[in-house]
């Protein structure tokens, strides 16, 4: 199993491969959203896991960390995987 993990600096993630996909992060004024497209997995798939200031993402053997511009509540994630697009919403924390 090839297992890939790099810690980025807010830029995108380090993914290798044809596939390479940096996901994306919005920041609203209330909430961060991190948007992936992943297609072929379940929702069960992916193991997230948020910290104050990070964002972990864990499917197939790839570990990726997204570093986030600001502070949010790990408590309020809220995940959704819907056609082939993985979705975390979380609560900024003021």
């Amino acid at each position: 199993m090839r297992e890939a993990q790099e810690e980025i600096d807010g830029s995108g993630f380090g993914l290798e491969g044809e596939n390479r996909d940096q996901g994306e992060v919005i920041e609203g004024t209330y909430a961060v959203t991190f948007i992936l497209i992943a297609p072929g997995h379940g929702e069960r798939d992916f193991d997230v896991k948020a910290s104050k200031d990070s964002l972990r993402v864990e499917a197939d053997g790839l570990a990726l960390i997204r570093r986030l511009r600001c502070r949010v509540d790990p408590s309020s994630m809220e995940r959704a995987y819907r056609n082939g697009v993985l979705s975390v919403r979380l609560a900024k924390a003021f």
